[in-house]
């Protein structure tokens, strides 16, 4: 029988230090839940597709997160219009109202009076702000009150430019508007766009706390109501276009999110796949390597065993 050779033990050496190896990383990747590489060394190939992937699915998530912010902001900015237009409907009545002759001069005082309150409450509705703090008719500046009354007259602070928002790589959504663009209107007489609704409904409170005296005082009165009042019918057609486009932005974000929310799935599970093994395979694979380096071992043990008798019988 022929003695093993050095060769034969060092095979041996190497082949039960190579399993020890692949056994212990095993077990690392078990213990850290199955991870396919611990470090970029590993597999530097991989390690770079998975960074790629992680980076791709943060960019997306950040869209994700900017698809929320839009679609809240736009279910503020659509209740807050619906206020709005609730108001500028009341005062519309109160109008209607007010041309009926059989008021006295103290009846249209009182109606007077509430369409101030109506009016506070659409100037308060122009200035709402956002969880952040942020005015929703401002413009690009949003930390800038928009609408603030000089001089019994109410004046727009805000920026002349809209806010947007990034929702995917190649779409954005408005995100903070021009407060002139909805509260603004064309005055007949010069064309302009410098007139707002605000100090429009101020016109209308003077113009009903002044007493009629005279038949010219009522006509005069009924001529003013009349013109004021066709503008703020034109006001509410204004807006309501405005609420219409507001519900396309509202279901371009509810759509885009449902994407970028499939997306962000897709991508966590090749994520998963490029990262991680199944635990159990791991397990399974641990148990076979175990296995296999026993049987190293017991080879180990016999070549050494024989490597002894054969040196007994020479001696």
């Amino acid at each position: 029988m022929r003695l093993p050779t050095m060769y034969q033990f060092q095979s041996q050496i190497r082949s039960f230090t190579n399993q020890s190896e692949a056994i212990n990383s095993v077990r690392d990747k078990i213990s850290l839940g199955g991870k396919k590489i611990l470090q970029g060394s590993d597999d530097p190939l991989l390690a770079m597709r998975i960074k790629s992937t992680q980076d791709y699915l943060e960019k997306i998530e950040s869209y994700e997160l900017n698809n929320t912010i839009a679609d809240n902001r736009l279910a503020l900015v659509d209740s807050t219009l619906q206020s709005i237009l609730d108001f500028t409907g009341k005062s519309n009545e109160l109008l209607i109202r007010a041309q009926n002759d059989t008021l006295n001069n103290g009846d249209r005082t009182a109606i007077a009076q509430e369409l101030q309150g109506y009016r506070n409450a659409l100037i308060g509705l122009a200035n709402t702000t956002d969880s952040n703090g942020d005015f929703l008719f401002a413009g690009t500046a949003v930390k800038t009150t928009p609408y603030v009354i000089q001089a019994n007259s109410v004046v727009y602070q805000g920026a002349q430019e809209a806010n947007y928002i990034d929702i995917s790589t190649n779409n954005r959504i408005l995100y903070t508007d021009v407060g002139n663009k909805l509260f603004n209107f064309t005055d007949a007489n010069d064309g302009s766009n410098n007139q707002n609704m605000f100090n429009m409904l101020q016109d209308i409170v003077t113009t009903l706390e002044l007493p009629q005296q005279s038949e010219q005082d009522k006509i005069d009165f009924h001529t003013k109501i009349e013109k004021l009042d066709n503008v703020l019918l034109t006001i509410q057609t204004q807006m309501r276009a405005y609420q219409a486009d507001l519900g396309g932005r509202q279901k371009v974000v509810a759509d885009q999110n449902q994407l970028m929310k499939n997306i962000i799935f897709d991508e966590q599970l090749m994520l998963k796949k490029l990262s991680e093994d199944d635990l159990e395979s791991l397990y399974l694979d641990l148990s076979q390597k175990t296995v296999l380096l026993e049987l190293t071992e017991q080879t180990y043990m016999k070549i050494q065993e024989t490597f002894f008798k054969l040196l007994d019988r020479s001696f």
